[in-house]
């Protein structure tokens, strides 16, 4: 009997170890694998109107981002809000808005990083208010909310050289030694202190459509009246007319150094191109073609964290 349990203790204790390695061993593979971030619901948006551009212009688009399972708002604004800006009025206005809507949308959603979809001018706003130098008395320092700031025809490398010229903006609180373009015109204000995708903390993407050349207009023309207006405006933009764009913007000046590209076949600029049966950046053929880039910054952010 005692031979017996002597072999019965040793199997005893044979097994507590075999069974502590296994144990040990599936804490040690939990430890040095790690499990994958797994993502929570998606990342909010908000929406920045184009300039002359009110809020209801992108309800569509609102609803089209909704159905992807972002929680989606826009930036308040109307028509006219935007008329002093051609008088020489800051862009203060909007990026007070912007802030607001922000911080709202940041905190409504658990302190989640919000994708800024950024229609024409509201691309350069953006950049603006995630920076940190003082812009007509405030510093706005949005970037600690800010994932994405996602352009849809945004004109970043605009000369602004339109045809009754340019009004020069009085602001208030900034540097005086700032050049004097940079202290009268917002956009030029932006790619000075924030050129390219500048902080590396945020997806910058450009998306702009390729579906207008620009033609010049002259007695006798036949082109369309589409051409012709594209290429006054594209000129204004690059000092080139006969170049390709999505009818206001050329491909060149949309291009944001550093950022990813795409462009977009048949798109035009603004919702007004539905009236001639053309699709724009927010109808939902369209925003099919985008929307999946904010799904991939999301994707690519939880395998980092």
């Amino acid at each position: 009997m005692g031979v017996r349990m002597q072999k019965v203790a040793r199997m005893r204790e044979t097994h507590s170890v075999s069974c502590a390695l296994r144990v040990s061993f599936r804490c040690c593979v939990r430890v040095d694998l790690g499990s994958p971030s797994k993502p929570g619901p998606k990342a909010p948006v908000v929406i920045l109107p184009g300039f002359l551009q009110g809020s209801k212009a992108y309800q569509n688009m609102q609803r089209s981002l909704e159905a992807r399972g972002h929680p989606t708002s826009i930036v308040g604004l109307s028509s006219i809000e935007w008329i002093p800006t051609l008088w020489g009025s800051s862009f203060k206005f909007y990026l007070d808005k912007l802030q607001a809507q922000v911080q709202t949308v940041y905190e409504q959603n658990g302190d989640q990083k919000v994708h800024l979809v950024c229609h024409s001018a509201g691309g350069w706003i953006a950049r603006i208010f995630v920076g940190d130098k003082v812009y007509d008395g405030t510093v706005y320092n949005g970037l600690d909310q800010v994932r994405t700031i996602l352009c849809l025809g945004t004109p970043h490398q605009s000369l602004e050289a339109y045809p009754f010229g340019r009004v020069a903006e009085i602001r208030k609180g900034e540097d005086p030694e700032l050049p004097l373009d940079v202290q009268g015109r917002s956009l030029r204000f932006a790619n000075y202190h924030y050129p390219g995708a500048y902080y590396p903390t945020i997806k910058y993407i450009s998306v702009v459509g390729n579906s207008v050349f620009g033609r010049e207009w002259f007695l006798g023309y036949k082109d369309s009246c589409e051409s012709a207006f594209a290429f006054g405006s594209y000129k204004a933009n690059c000092d080139k007319g006969d170049v390709w764009g999505d009818g206001v913007t050329p491909l060149e000046s949309a291009k944001l150094e550093g950022s990813q590209w795409v462009q977009l076949q048949e798109v035009r600029h603004s919702q007004s191109a539905n009236r001639s049966g053309h699709l724009w950046y927010g109808d939902e053929e369209i925003v099919a073609q985008w929307a999946h880039m904010l799904k991939e910054v999301e994707s690519a952010y939880h395998m980092d964290v």
